[in-house]
């Protein structure tokens, strides 16, 4: 008897109402553990960022309307917001939020002026009620870059951005089709004249198929790689379709590729319309070589560059195509016409190498000028993969034009002369005509390898936008080194071009003399705002060496007061994190002039730009800042004594002061010292003092940082101490350094100060009135003990009561 299937088994006694009931109650265990299970995995379910609109690390040509924030899962409609910033830190959104469906969110957002924006939003789950947070940037290019489809920084691990296979054979391919499409139809036109009247009616013909032939496989080509390229970009598709103008062009683009199809089957293919109907078709490909162009480096020159730019990797481009694609349809009538027609194939020879020479001399202008705007310095040329590129362009760009001199002597002075016919036998004629066909094949093939160059270019940054070469952190506009507690590894981070927009993050790792540690420590940052919620990471930073991290991306979008937060794992220890303060400046509004960038070239030379805060715009709140100042100020004036303790790059020391001109300090190092109007004695190693006449005379209290105060900016409200403290930050041009004063609300007074001196110094101090005058007394003599320095117990209190940075 056969065994009947479990499963039919069970089926069947469901059917006649027999099911044990052992098995209806594990059937009913096992679903109650599934919708258990269920249950806990979306209670524990988070809501998650999906896309956006503009979507992150876009770069738009238009700015857009509104900010719409898709998520997960459905949130609660009213616990959600969208705030965006400019890079002065200005909202610009307008202020409401609203649910566009369950799980999306937009805001509406004024007119955006060119720039970076940064996108916080906040929702929480309807399911769980957890809130999640994130942040984004986009950036609004407008009518001083164009930027169609370039892909933004983001965040890069890798500090170099490489070209990828895939990307380099589409835009090879593009180029391609490009020169057999530009060069197929410029040949064309160019020996519609005179091919006509030398030339056999079916030689005609047989060069009009193959003229044909040509173009139609570069429009193929061409119609491929436009076709391929949103899906080999960085982006989804229909994300790079959606980018600034991107889709319309990429669809113009096509519309040209297929109009000059339709119009070159019914000229080739019907016999329709004649030498009009070419200069149509050459019109649509000159406008596909523009397309190419706007969407090339030149598109993202500043100003008045723009326009020039274009234009110049317009002709450059065209030149190249109509050079490139001329050689083949020259090798194309080498096969089409007989032999014995001498007369048809000297003309096309001849008129060929004229307008050979027209393209070439286009191609070299318009190439120093590309490289002019593109390279930027010599130093560029030589240091980085673009400039190198450019270099190796050149020289098999030379070797190929010494190639085409070669053949334009040969066309000029040799049997293709109708001067030299009388004296010319057809087997010279043969000879030279093989010889010449040989190296316009040369030709070609060293045409088709620059054009590979060219699209491995097109893949790259340009030199001047190409990551800097980089060196220790230590050696950035911004370095920031700070002691871990246990005093055994010193860590500085660097911050380069600490300009709005992108930036790299060094990060060395070192022994307190500087020496890399040679482990596999492992190092991430987390990168916050002072002033408001706008906390972004952790992020890995990328190991370059032993001890030695990197970041590049354009985390940093608005000027102001930035705290990182990094994260240090030793092998087999525990995490030691270090906190970083720094103010991020903007990209200065003075433009260098044509003449000063062309001298720049040559001389390799910067704009001098101050290294801090006098870039940082003051904002709407800088009087209300200079107030808070001078209102400290007025504070900390009224003193009798006070105790500061400070860690001066590392090296604790503690101050107390007593009015109106005495001073004491110690620091961790034994060293000591005792102030009094015009003398200052210092503590000696034998415990003795030695006694000095000051340049100025100490005087205390004397707080001034309001009246040198530039760029000062409201930072937000901070618990110091229990009490509510508003943080102001400033630049001082007397001590060239950038400053963070913690306020005290109420009586103004000041608890916590942060002095950033680039490269490489800082200093942190915290402040406390003693409430009552104090005696701080002089050495009686040389030979007085280190007890009338009654400070050395303070200084453990001070240690720890500092923050590390």
């Amino acid at each position: 008897m056969m065994t009947m299937p479990v499963g039919i088994e069970i089926i069947r006694m469901f059917a006649r109402g027999t099911t044990p009931r052992f098995l209806l109650l594990a059937l009913g265990f096992l679903g109650l553990m599934v919708a258990l299970m269920v249950g806990a995995q979306s209670a524990h379910a988070h809501v998650e960022f999906e896309s956006a609109d503009p979507r992150p690390d876009a770069i738009l040509g238009n700015a857009p309307h509104e900010v719409v924030v898709v998520l997960s899962e459905a949130v609660d409609p009213v616990l959600i917001e969208i705030r965006v910033y400019n890079a002065a830190g200005d909202r610009v959104d307008e202020g409401g939020t609203r649910q566009t469906d369950d799980h999306s969110m937009a805001t509406k957002v004024g007119p955006l002026e060119p720039g970076i924006f940064t996108v916080a939003w906040e929702a929480v789950s309807q399911a769980d009620g957890h809130r999640s947070s994130d942040v984004f940037r986009f950036t609004v290019s407008g009518g001083g870059r164009l930027f169609l489809g370039s892909p933004a920084a983001g965040v890069s691990a890798g500090l170099e951005t490489r070209p990828t296979p895939v990307n380099t054979a589409v835009r090879w391919i593009e180029l391609l089709g490009l020169a057999l499409v530009v060069g197929g139809i410029g040949v064309a036109l160019a020996l519609r004249g005179p091919l006509a009247r030398p030339a056999a009616p079916e030689t005609l013909q047989r060069v009009q198929r193959r003229f044909s032939l040509q173009i139609t496989t570069g429009l193929v080509l061409v119609g491929a790689a436009l076709i391929a390229a949103p899906f080999v970009q960085p982006a989804a598709a229909g994300d790079f379709l959606r980018q600034g103008g991107v889709g319309w062009l990429l669809a113009a683009r096509l519309a040209l590729t297929v109009l000059i199809g339709f119009v070159g089957y019914r000229s080739f293919t019907q016999e329709a319309g004649g030498k009009k109907t070419l200069w149509l078709m050459a019109g649509a490909a000159l406008l596909l070589v523009l397309g190419r162009s706007i969407r090339g480096h030149a598109a993202a020159s500043d100003g008045p560059l723009l326009a020039f730019g274009i234009a110049s990797d317009f002709l450059h481009l065209a030149a190249a195509a109509l050079w490139v694609g001329g050689l083949v349809s020259l090798l194309l009538c080498f096969t089409s016409i007989p032999r014995t027609e001498r007369e048809a194939r000297a003309a096309a020879i001849r008129r060929f190498s004229r307008m050979a020479m027209v393209s070439v001399g286009v191609i070299a202008t318009t190439g120093l000028f590309n490289v002019w705007i593109n390279v930027a310095s010599l130093q560029g040329l030589v240091e980085t993969p673009y400039g190198v590129l450019i270099l190796a362009k050149t020289a098999v760009l030379g070797l190929a034009l010494s190639m085409a001199l070669f053949n334009l002597l040969g066309v000029h002075l040799g049997p293709f002369n109708p001067l030299r016919w009388a004296a010319t036998t057809q087997d010279v004629f043969d000879k030279a005509s093989k010889r010449l066909k040989l190296r316009v094949q040369g030709e070609v093939l060293l045409a088709v390898t620059i054009l590979g160059l060219t699209a491995v270019l097109a893949n790259l940054p340009p030199a001047r936008d190409a990551a800097p070469p980089l060196g220790r952190a230590r050696e950035a506009p911004v370095a920031m080194p700070v002691l871990s507690a246990g005093q055994d590894m010193l860590v500085t981070l660097g911050v380069t071009p600490n300009r709005v927009g992108v930036n790299t993050l060094l990060l060395d790792v070192t022994d307190p003399l500087g020496n890399f540690l040679e482990d596999d420590t492992q190092a991430s940052v987390r990168l916050s705002r002072l002033d408001r919620d706008l906390t972004q990471g952790p992020f890995s930073l990328a190991r370059r060496s032993p001890g030695s991290f990197a970041l590049r991306s354009d985390l940093l979008s608005i000027v102001g007061t930035w705290v990182a937060q990094v994260r240090v794992v030793p092998p087999g220890e525990e995490a030691r994190l270090f906190d970083f303060l720094f103010r991020v400046a903007s990209e200065p509004e003075t433009k260098r002039s044509a003449y000063q960038r062309f001298l720049d070239f040559f001389t390799g030379s910067e704009p001098d730009l101050p290294l801090a805060g006098p870039l940082v715009p003051a904002g709407p709140n800088a009087s209300d800042g200079l107030h808070l100042l001078r209102a400290s100020d007025a504070s900390q004036n009224r003193l009798l004594s006070l105790r500061e303790c400070n860690n001066i790059s590392g090296a604790i020391f503690v101050l107390e002061y007593a009015a109106p001109d005495r001073a004491r300090y110690a620091t961790d190092e034994g060293g000591g010292s005792i102030i009094s109007g015009d003398l200052q004695w210092y503590l000696q190693d034998d415990g003795g003092w030695e006694e000095r006449t000051r340049v100025n005379t100490f005087l205390f209290p004397d707080y001034d940082y309001a009246a040198d105060a530039q760029g000062a900016r409201l930072e937000g409200v901070h618990q110091e101490g229990g009490r509510p403290h508003q943080v102001v930050s400033f630049y001082s041009g007397r001590d060239q350094a950038d400053y963070w004063f913690w306020i005290d609300q109420e009586t103004h007074a000041l608890s916590r100060l942060v002095m950033n001196l680039p490269p490489g110094h800082y200093m942190v101090s915290t402040f406390a009135p003693l409430g009552r005058p104090q005696d701080v007394v002089a050495p009686s003599g040389p030979s007085d003990t280190f007890a009338t320095l009654p400070l050395i117990p303070e200084l453990a209190d001070c240690a720890k009561y500092l923050p590390s940075s």
